[in-house]
């Protein structure tokens, strides 16, 4: 059977096909990973050559909603790069980190889908017993700045919206969200469910709005470079 590697990013992928590739015979050694199109992804379900043994380089991506039929080995670093709150830089970042015990049991079932297979985890039993049972939902592991400015964008009552969603955050997150985003004049003083001028930008902007209203600023003076540095 083929076997599937998970691996924390495209980094480690890249590096890993340099120490694999050439060495062992009758090996193929594939990608998975979300920056790939879709005709490259579509290499690794392919079946496999009778003489030939894919080895798949994966993220997460493969951890659910993907069957790749001929694998009987998963390889897991039980590491992942997750969205979560960088504090040096204050903004949302991918963050390197353990996973948790839900998403390492998604990635055992990966192998023997449709046949018996085996996982082998690169931590010892004490470490994996101390880790988390659950993933901690994406709405309770960062900021709502980002996310409060685009309900507020799409003309929705953003509380209302937040109580909603299947994990809502705390009355706390919401809050600072609302003082960080009047901070930066991109809500109005008066009705902080509405949007500013500038916030209306903001939100245009594929970017956390504090490094938003950075480049805004660098354009009003004419000096986008610099800011863009």
């Amino acid at each position: 059977g083929d076997i599937l590697v998970f691996l924390p990013g495209v980094g480690e992928i890249n590096t890993m096909m340099k120490l694999i590739e050439g060495k062992i015979q009758n090996i193929v050694c594939l990608p998975l990973h979300a920056g790939l199109t879709s005709s490259e992804q579509k290499n690794c379900f392919a079946k496999s050559k009778s003489n030939l043994r894919k080895i798949i380089l994966a993220t997460n991506v493969a951890e659910t909603s993907v069957t790749l039929p001929d694998v009987t080995v998963v390889v897991d670093s039980c590491r992942a790069k997750i969205t979560g709150f960088d504090e040096s830089t204050g903004c949302v970042a991918l963050l390197e980190q353990y996973c948790a015990k839900d998403s390492l049991k998604q990635r055992t079932g990966r192998a023997g889908r449709v046949q018996e297979g085996v996982c082998f985890r690169f931590v010892s039993k004490s470490q994996f017993d101390k880790f988390e049972t659950a993933t901690l939902p994406e709405f309770k592991r960062i900021p709502l700045d980002s996310i409060l400015l685009q309900i507020l964008a799409y003309g929705l009552k953003a509380e209302q919206f937040l109580t909603n969603v299947p994990d809502p955050p705390s009355k706390e997150a919401f809050v600072l969200a609302q003082q960080q985003l009047t901070n930066l004049s991109a809500i109005n003083n008066e009705n902080k469910e509405q949007l500013s001028a500038i916030g209306r930008h903001l939100a245009n902007i594929p970017t956390h709005p504090r490094l938003g209203k950075l480049l805004l600023i660098g354009s009003i003076l004419g000096c986008v470079s610099s800011a863009l540095s």
